[in-house]
């Protein structure tokens, strides 16, 4: 069976990069996302970054560790064919999906989709199970409204962007987490302390500290400290907080 429809939940690269290899399927996504991925990382430059010729230095070393694995040429980024805001409702075959945007969050236009027969909802990237997230924009709390829309939606099987297949119980895990997070954003800004401090792995409660790669809070920290009042900052210098934040 030939698939005729796509939903690229957000722009980060292992979410939609593939779009090119289904080049007769209608692609959906947020207006936000389509827009986002004009102006994420490309393959080429995340090549440079983490192929075999990127630097030796601890930011090579990490991306490298985590990015070496995969081949980036010839890839063709792929926008949607198709895009919205709000709601979009489709009817594909006898089943109604209900693709809903909930960003910005974790990037601009995040997006769920929910199959309500079924009562599962593909989370993309608004859920990561067992492993820290990475917020790329914020605000924090217009993630955890993400995680009440999940909620609200009664599905009993939620897929993850990241992480095993879970149901509402691990949803409300995650949304305590970003509650932790927004907390202690307030507190460590006002209290003048760097976002790579605050991110730092040693920070992370002890509900969460078996969580895979803490070291990406220091991202999150440095989104959040962007909402709070912090003049932007520049990636590879976050990145290279991150390398230095990762556990031996």
């Amino acid at each position: 069976m030939e698939i005729g429809t796509v939903v690229t939940t957000h722009a980060n690269g292992d979410h939609c990069w593939g779009n090119e290899l289904l080049p007769r399927a209608e692609v959906i996504g947020s207006s936000a996302c389509g827009h986002g991925m004009a102006h994420e990382v490309q393959p080429a430059e995340l090549a440079a970054l983490s192929g075999p010729g990127s630097p030796a230095t601890p930011l090579g070393d990490y991306m490298r560790r985590h990015f070496g694995a995969f081949d980036f040429e010839g890839i063709t980024v792929t926008p949607p064919t198709r895009t919205f805001s709000g709601q979009l409702d489709l009817t594909l075959g006898n089943r109604r999906v209900e693709v809903i945007e909930v960003g910005p969050a974790h990037t601009d236009g995040d997006v769920i989709v929910h199959v309500p027969d079924v009562g599962v909802v593909f989370a993309g990237d608004i859920l990561f199970i067992g492993g820290h997230p990475i917020m790329w924009t914020g605000p924090i709390r217009n993630w955890i409204i993400a995680c009440d829309r999940i909620a609200e939606t009664g599905a009993d099987l939620i897929v993850p962007g990241h992480g095993p297949i879970t149901d509402q119980a691990g949803v409300s895990v995650f949304r305590g987490y970003l509650e932790w997070v927004a907390g202690w954003a307030q507190e460590a800004y006002a209290a003048g302390m760097p976002y790579w401090e605050a991110g730092a792995p040693e920070r992370v409660p002890a509900a969460y500290a078996r969580w895979g790669n803490p070291e990406r809070l220091v991202i999150t920290m440095a989104a959040a400290y962007r909402e709070l009042g912090d003049a932007p900052h520049e990636l590879l210098d976050v990145l290279a907080k991150v390398a230095a934040a990762e556990p031996a």
